[in-house]
């Protein structure tokens, strides 16, 4: 997965996988608040602006598609 992320241009450390029990609650809450400073650290995802930009293309296609049909 993180060679994907990488590929599509995100950092690779935005997703780590580990395993644990259910009796390890202490163990998931510390790799959940180290994830969490790891993203604060990198800050907003780059697929945001992404989705701002394609919705953005989508909206002048389709206003330049109505104009054309009236």
């Amino acid at each position: 997965m993180q060679d994907i992320l990488e590929t599509i241009g995100l950092e690779r450390e935005r997703i780590r996988m580990i395993f644990v029990s259910a009796a390890e609650g202490e163990r998931f809450r510390q790799f959940a608040v180290e994830m969490d400073n790891t993203i604060r650290k990198l800050g907003p995802s780059k697929l945001h602006q992404f989705q701002i930009e394609a919705t953005a293309k989508a909206a002048a296609k389709a206003r330049k598609k109505a104009s054309k049909t009236k």
